[in-house]
């Protein structure tokens, strides 16, 4: 059996927006991250709302002048337990029992926690549902716009991101970072012009718009389709 994946990870996929070529600033992808890029004090614009994008968002808008994730639909989150905390228990336990067996432990915790979390979402999608976005309004606090964050899918139709100990969140409420739900008109010289009109000026674009998908290896879509059943 051969578990290789099917995007090509060689080559990024990246839409072709009106006007892209014409932006002054910097266009990265996160497959290639330049080793010296320099975000400090300027406005990046993030695109895309899946695990890169909100990885990155937190990331860059401790030394960003602004950091804004630019997505199309919102996504589900669940916050993990913070992985700093999560290494302390893990030290502890290595401490007593045979490193084997933490490791063993921990790997069936998160399985069998991924695994509650989907059987959960396919059986019961309207509780889960207020489940997660209870979870992100209780970490935002009042006054958030939830638009930003109530997909128009029930859990799991799409994948679930995570969040570890809610840093995406902690950068919102700092307001260094923010999330605006639209479409791409146009780029411009100097930003993104957007389909409602709004403008978002950007020193730097990251487009966290993922891969093309490799077909080579695949005999059929019919085959691979019944391999994922």
């Amino acid at each position: 059996m051969s578990c290789t994946g099917y995007y090509d990870y060689d080559e990024a996929y990246v839409p072709e927006f009106p006007g892209f070529d014409g932006f002054k600033g910097q266009r990265i992808h996160p497959q290639f991250w330049p080793e010296d890029v320099d975000y400090t004090g300027k406005n990046v614009v993030i695109i895309g709302s899946g695990a890169t994008a909100i990885t990155l968002v937190p990331a860059m808008a401790a030394d960003a002048a602004h950091v804004t994730m630019l997505q199309r639909t919102p996504s589900y989150y669940f916050i993990y337990p913070d992985l700093q905390k999560l290494e302390k228990v893990i030290g502890a336990l290595n401490k007593v029992l045979p490193a084997p067996w933490v490791s063993a432990g921990m790997r069936v915790l998160y399985i069998a926690m991924q695994r509650a979390l989907y059987k959960s979402s396919r059986r019961w999608p309207n509780m889960m549902r207020k489940f997660f976005l209870s979870r992100v309004k209780k970490r935002l606090g009042k006054g958030i716009d939830m638009r930003h964050f109530t997909p128009n899918y029930m859990p799991w139709d799409q994948r679930l991101c995570i969040v570890p100990g809610g840093d995406l969140f902690q950068a919102l409420k700092s307001g260094k970072a923010s999330v605006v739900t639209d479409e791409i008109a146009s780029f411009t010289e100097d930003g993104v012009l957007l389909k409602s009109g709004l403008v978002l000026d950007a020193d730097i674009v990251v487009t966290a718009t993922g891969f093309k998908l490799k077909t080579s290896g695949i005999s059929s879509f019919d085959s691979f389709a019944s391999f994922e059943r």
